[in-house]
C-alpha cells in the first residue's frame, strides 16, 4: 500500500528536532499533533509517539478503518476476544463465488486467458472473500476494525501488482495477465498466502480523532495545531483509483455503476482538487492558509502538479520555511503497476517546513 515509510525517518527526525527546539518542558499531553491526508496512516502512528491528542483525516474509507485499528490505545483492544474471534474467522467455511475471486481473479491460474482479471490467486481470492464474509457474520461490530485492517494490509502485500491496484501484470507479449508478468518477478509476494494477523498497536496512548472529509472543509474546524503533516495528492492519479480494490473488499459488494474493462476500477471512486492542474496549487494554499498550526510539514513529489518554486514561494507567504530549502530524500518507485517489467524510475520527494506566522 501506498506509504511513506522511506520518509518516516525524516518526517520523524524533523518533528525531533522542533519539539527539542520550540516545546521543551512541555508535557507530551499537552502537544496536539495532525495527519491531514492520512492513508496508511504510517505518520500518525509515529506521531503517537509525541502527541497527547492526535487529529487524523482521509476521505477515503479504507484510510478511516486502518487508522480506527492501528491508531486504537492498547487498553482499549480486548486481545482475549480477538484471539477467539480470530480462531472462528480463519476457519470459516470457504465462499467460493465472493467478489474478489468472481470479478478479480482467474477462473484458472493455471490457465489464465484474455479476459481474466489477475490482481489475485484463486487462492487468496477465496480467502478474501472467506475472511470478509467471516468478519460480517461472526465479529461484533467494535471488533470489526480489528480484523479489516490487518485483511487490507495483507491484500495490498500479496498482489499481482507493484503496490497500486490501477492494472495488474501481464505477459508482455501475450498482454494476458500473469502472475509476475512475463518474467515472473516478486512471485514469493505475490503468491504468498493471505491471511489476518494480530495487530501491533503503539505503546503510547493518544487522545485520537478520527475523520473522514474533505481536508480543505476539516481544518476549519479543528483546534489550534501545534504540527501538522500534509501529504497531499501530488498528480492527476486520485488515491480513490489507485487503490479501489481496498474500499470494494471492506464494501463486499461490487457497486451499482460501470466498471472499467480491465481492470475493473468502479467509475465512482473520489476525485481530489489536488490531483487537478487548474486546482493544485489554490487548494494548498488554501489549506495553509486556513490551517491553524504553528509548524506545517509538506511532503511533495518533485514530479508533482505543484513546481517547487512554486510551492516555496507560497509558504514563504505565510511563515518562514525552516530550513530555507526543503529536505530533500532520493529514492526510486515502479514506473507503472501494469508492467511486469519493474521499470525503476529516480526521483525526489520534499519535505517543506513552514514555522507560521502568527
Amino acid at each position: 500500500m501506498g506509504n511513506k515509510r522511506n520518509l518516516l525517518s525524516s518526517i520523524n527526525q524533523v518533528i525531533i528536532d522542533i519539539l527539542n527546539s520550540e516545546y521543551q518542558g512541555v508535557n507530551r499531553e499537552e502537544i496536539v499533533m495532525a495527519d491531514l491526508f492520512s492513508g496508511s496512516g504510517v505518520v500518525a502512528r509515529m506521531m503517537k509517539t509525541y502527541a497527547g491528542k492526535l487529529h487524523v483525516n482521509d476521505f477515503e474509507e479504507y484510510s478511516e478503518i486502518i487508522n480506527q485499528c492501528y491508531l486504537t490505545n492498547k487498553n482499549d483492544f480486548n486481545e482475549g476476544k480477538f484471539d477467539d474471534l480470530l480462531e472462528k474467522v480463519l476457519n470459516y467455511k470457504k465462499v467460493k463465488n465472493g467478489i474478489i475471486r468472481s470479478n478479480y481473479s482467474p477462473k484458472d491460474d493455471r490457465n489464465i486467458v484474455k479476459d481474466d482479471r489477475c490482481f489475485y490467486t484463486n487462492d487468496n481470492a477465496i480467502r478474501i472473500d472467506t475472511y470478509r464474509r467471516a468478519i460480517d457474520k461472526i465479529v461484533p461490530n467494535e471488533m470489526k476494525k480489528f480484523f479489516l485492517a490487518p485483511l487490507l494490509y495483507k491484500a495490498s502485500v500479496h498482489v499481482n501488482t507493484g503496490g497500486m491496484f490501477k492494472g495488474f501484470y501481464k505477459d508482455k507479449e501475450t498482454k494476458i495477465g500473469k502472475f509476475g508478468g512475463t518474467n515472473s518477478d516478486s512471485l514469493k509476494r505475490i503468491l504468498g498466502k493471505i491471511t489476518i494477523e494480530k495487530p501491533i498497536l503503539s505503546d503510547f496512548d493518544s487522545e485520537v480523532y478520527i475523520y473522514k472529509r474533505d481536508t480543505n472543509e476539516l481544518i476549519r474546524d479543528l483546534p489550534k495545531i501545534d504540527i501538522a503533516y500534509i501529504d497531499s495528492p501530488y498528480n492527476q492519479h486520485s488515491y480513490g483509483s489507485n487503490y479501489f480494490m481496498l474500499n470494494l473488499i471492506l464494501s463486499n459488494k461490487m457497486p451499482d455503476v460501470e466498471v472499467s474493462r480491465v481492470s475493473g476500477i468502479p467509475s465512482n471512486w473520489k476525485s481530489s482538487n489536488y490531483c487537478k492542474k487548474s486546482e493544485a496549487l489554490s487548494s494548498m494554499e488554501d489549506l495553509v492558509r486556513n490551517l491553524n498550526a504553528s509548524w506545517i510539514l509538506i511532503s511533495y513529489n518533485s514530479e508533482g502538479i505543484i513546481s517547487y518554486s512554486q510551492m516555496t514561494e507560497m509558504l514563504k507567504k505565510y511563515g518562514s520555511l525552516e530550513p530555507k530549502e526543503a529536505i530533500d530524500i532520493d529514492y526510486s518507485k515502479l514506473k507503472s503497476g501494469r508492467s511486469d517489467k519493474q521499470i525503476v524510475k529516480k526521483n525526489k520527494e520534499y519535505i517543506f517546513v513552514l514555522k507560521k506566522g502568527i
